[in-house]
């Protein structure tokens, strides 16, 4: 996806409208796999996969900070605030979990509660 946003930002194929729209795809999915993992939360013997489900969320958080600065930079410097970010959202070649230790906010208290 980040390929495909990156061709929207260019000069010559500039689109904010499909750029945009690869931002809610990229949200629609995120809740998607939010409202799946649900479930899995509330499994006692499924801890250490809820965690990882947990990590993916503010992974999820974290690319979309990044890929949404560019148009929505307020929005964008928002969630990486809460995210434990300062300045402005850092957009990686790879990446990365959020480092151990990191303090931040729930997933609902951001996106809302979970399907």
């Amino acid at each position: 996806m980040t390929e495909q946003q990156d061709g929207t930002l260019i000069p010559a194929s500039f689109s904010a409208r499909a750029y945009i729209g690869l931002l809610d795809s990229f949200l629609a999915r995120a809740q998607e796999f939010r409202g799946a993992e649900r479930a899995l939360r509330r499994v006692p013997s499924q801890q250490e996969e809820a965690r990882t489900s947990a990590a993916l969320e503010y992974l999820a958080a974290k690319v979309f900070a990044s890929l949404a600065w560019p148009v929505v930079p307020s929005l964008a410097e928002g969630v990486w605030e809460w995210l434990g970010g300062s300045g402005h959202p850092v957009r990686e070649q790879v990446w990365s979990f959020l480092p151990t230790g990191t303090t931040c906010r729930r997933p609902d208290e951001w996106f809302g509660p979970a399907l």
